[in-house]
């Protein structure tokens, strides 16, 4: 989802000791950490991670040696009275592969050592052994620990211990009024199943949200309120959102197993997909954007809009940005950043101008160079 260069545009600046606005992230779904990107912002950098498990919290908050970057052990959840649709769904993660396999390591279904995968999927086929949850999407278990998939990531995720699930709960607004953080400038999502639940309780949070990292499913129940892509779009996309990224995940089925993507059971290399990690901006370098969602960005929201496209690996929307919205950071010139951008893209000679220009001359771009010699100083 990132992008993949070695240097991104707040490195240079950090570097150089530009004055820049604080980052503000909100991260729901923290189990495993706030991703490193976001640390390239060093002081800068103030960030929230909620999670439900409570073991990964404390673990997180035991190594934190930054006191602007907190940890709250809380289930987000939706409006009071909001109920999630519990109709008919197609979801299918139950017969993939992956979710086979975590049941069998976390070893809660199996009647004995079921060492062999087939093995495991014939008795699971003929019913000699319990069939697995109906779902996956956690809707309809009571318990979550009684689902293998959820109970391997929560062991994983809880070091071998049993998981702690907190009690604590409430909307994403409620949690954050609570220790006085109501606003930020991204807010990530991914909490394997109640993402849409997240957004519908983040009504004051969205007014000062300028990027939103979630995952989406493409399957699932057919309600207004279930947590899926075409729902999650339409909502984010009503408050002023666009859909600038989208990186689609795989599971394939347990009938015949697909290699695993990493070494874990999760999402494999071909299958049918099921989720995807989707990144969404608002499109501020659009003139009339004020007008059509009665969102007028403060100069620290367009410096971190421009510097957050950069690091998604979006470095025409960022050039975009400094063109339209001219002078946005002190100290360092439009022109510098532009040229940058353009060598960030595609080499160490390539400047700005001679991408334009070429691109008119030729309709292509400059040509690119390898990433690895991708390198230019803005100081």
């Amino acid at each position: 989802m990132y992008s993949s260069s070695p240097t991104y545009l707040v490195d240079e600046l950090v570097r150089n000791r530009v004055e820049l606005p604080n980052l503000r992230l909100i991260d729901v779904g923290v189990s495993g950490g706030i991703h490193p990107v976001w640390r390239r912002w060093q002081k800068h950098l103030h960030a929230v991670g909620l999670d439900a498990l409570e073991n990964e919290i404390a673990r997180l908050q035991a190594a934190e040696d930054s006191n602007t970057v907190r940890y709250i052990g809380a289930r987000v959840v939706a409006p009071d009275g909001d109920q999630p649709d519990t109709g008919p769904t197609n979801y299918a993660l139950h017969r993939a592969s992956a979710y086979a396999a975590a049941a069998i390591l976390d070893g809660r279904l199996a009647q004995k050592d079921y060492s062999s995968f087939l093995q495991f999927h014939k008795k699971l086929m003929t019913g000699e052994i319990a069939p697995l949850p109906e779902e996956a999407n956690y809707r309809n278990i009571d318990d979550l620990m009684r689902d293998p998939f959820y109970s391997f990531y929560a062991k994983r995720f809880g070091a071998g211990d049993e998981p702690k699930i907190t009690k604590k709960e409430g909307t994403i607004d409620r949690l954050l009024a609570d220790i006085e953080f109501p606003s930020a400038d991204v807010l990530k999502i991914d909490t394997d199943g109640y993402d849409f639940d997240v957004l519908r309780g983040a009504d004051a949070l969205l007014r000062s949200i300028v990027a939103i990292e979630i995952e989406v499913q493409f399957h699932g129940p057919t309600g207004p309120l279930a947590n899926t892509f075409n729902n999650i779009d339409t909502f984010l996309r009503a408050h002023g959102f666009t859909l600038m990224k989208l990186e689609t995940v795989n599971y394939g089925r347990s009938a015949l197993p697909r290699p695993f993507v990493y070494d874990i059971p999760a999402q494999t290399e071909g299958g049918p997909i099921q989720w995807a990690d989707a990144l969404y901006m608002r499109d501020l370098a659009d003139t009339n954007y004020a007008e059509k969602f009665r969102f007028s960005p403060t100069r620290a929201q367009l410096i971190n809009l421009l510097l957050i496209a950069d690091a998604y690996g979006l470095e025409d929307v960022a050039a975009e940005l400094v063109l339209t919205k001219p002078d946005l950071i002190a100290d360092c010139p439009d022109a510098a950043i532009l040229d940058f951008l353009s060598t960030k893209t595609y080499g160490t000679t390539t400047t700005y101008r001679q991408v334009i220009d070429n691109f008119f001359e030729n309709l292509a771009p400059a040509p690119s160079e390898s990433s690895e010699s991708r390198r230019h100083d803005i100081g």
